[in-house]
């Protein structure tokens, strides 16, 4: 049988066990614990986790700004006391083509090493065309969009641009800005309604229109195919031609006409290669 023992002297014996415990502890914090090394900021003065995180946060953002800002080059100057001025795409580059007279080409901007914003001038119809890459990244539109308009000076801009046929009822719609003071009359081409919108550069451009208080018109086509690689139909490009022709010169080019003579030899060719089917 064990010995009893009194119960005074277990408590005695479990409060110096606690104090034992309690002061290898102490000694082990005063010996080995080593505090985290201290963050300081710019002045000097410490930082605590939560805005060491921010910052990281805000490092990341201003990097990813950084990434996403293209370095515009300005290569030729823009001419000066120039009136109307069409903005468009690589897609609609044929339909320009067939206003008369020689089209001279040159670099306005350069974007990248291998994009650039070019203008093509007709002297002879004194008719000048913006004209952007058919890929720009949708992060850099707003970019290079307020570049050209920072440093073109015009009065009127006629925009083409295109929409996903699935949105729209007719080959052609049409849109303005609140001060446009062009007068458009004409049943055939509606104004472009919701759920119809227009994206990227397209968007970009017409927005700051609005936003600056300028005179603009876009002429929107149907369009089929993915954003990077869209296309329009022969039909829809001959209406663009029969807008432009009405806007420009009242109907006496015969721009839809002229399409048409090109479209026909074109498809005879197997070497040439077009922006629309």
């Amino acid at each position: 049988m064990l010995p009893a023992f009194p119960l005074s002297s277990i408590k005695a014996y479990n409060n110096n066990f606690i104090t034992l415990i309690n002061l290898v502890y102490l000694i082990y914090l005063i010996n080995f614990h080593e505090e985290p090394p201290k963050r300081y900021s710019l002045n000097d003065s410490e930082t605590s986790s939560e805005e060491d995180s921010l910052n990281d946060f805000s490092k990341y953002n201003i990097n990813k700004k950084t990434q996403n800002e293209c370095k515009i080059k300005c290569v030729n100057s823009f001419p000066n006391h120039v009136s109307d001025v069409i903005i468009a795409s690589e897609l609609f580059l044929d339909i320009l083509k067939r206003f008369p007279g020689e089209n001279e080409c040159q670099i306005l901007f350069q974007v990248s090493e291998n994009q650039s914003i070019r203008l093509f001038s007709n002297s002879e119809f004194s008719l000048y065309s913006v004209i952007f890459p058919n890929n720009i990244p949708i992060e850099m539109c707003y970019q290079i969009s307020c570049y050209i308009f920072d440093h073109l000076k015009f009065k009127r801009i006629f925009l083409l641009a295109t929409v996903f046929q699935w949105s729209v009822s007719s080959p052609v719609s049409l849109l303005r800005t609140t001060l446009s003071s062009l007068d458009i009359n004409n049943n055939n081409y509606p104004f472009l309604r919701p759920p119809a919108l227009l994206s990227g550069m397209e968007a970009s451009i017409l927005s700051l229109c609005e936003q600056r208080n300028m005179d603009a018109v876009a002429i929107i086509a149907s369009s089929h195919g993915p954003s990077a690689h869209l296309k329009i139909t022969s039909d829809v490009a001959e209406h663009v031609a029969y807008l432009l022709d009405e806007f420009f010169a009242k109907g006496k080019l015969d721009l839809k006409v002229k399409l048409q003579d090109y479209n026909a030899n074109t498809k005879k060719r197997t070497d040439i290669l077009t922006m629309y089917l």
